[in-house]
């Protein structure tokens, strides 16, 4: 994935880079996921999820798109589902 270590450890991935190549592997396996879907097949928190998910996409190895929308009491919920690319 190219995100080698900054810490000097020439060659090799962050604790970030590989948690991050994992659930774009996961997403590359199962196809479009929701940040909820993720967690649960990694056994990972939902906002660790939703933080790398975010990165793999700045980095452009994934894509999001608005799913649906849920309504928790007064408050709606865009639910984003990702996707390798």
């Amino acid at each position: 994935m190219g995100n080698a270590d900054t810490s000097g450890n020439a060659g090799t991935l962050s604790k970030a880079a590989k948690t991050r190549e994992r659930i774009r592997q996961e997403l590359a396996a199962a196809g479009p996921l929701s940040i909820t879907q993720v967690s649960r097949r990694l056994n990972m928190h939902p906002t660790t999820v939703g933080n790398h998910c975010r990165k793999l996409v700045e980095l452009g190895t994934a894509t999001a798109s608005p799913d649906d929308v849920k309504v928790m009491g007064n408050l709606k919920v865009k639910r984003m589902i990702y996707e390798a690319t």
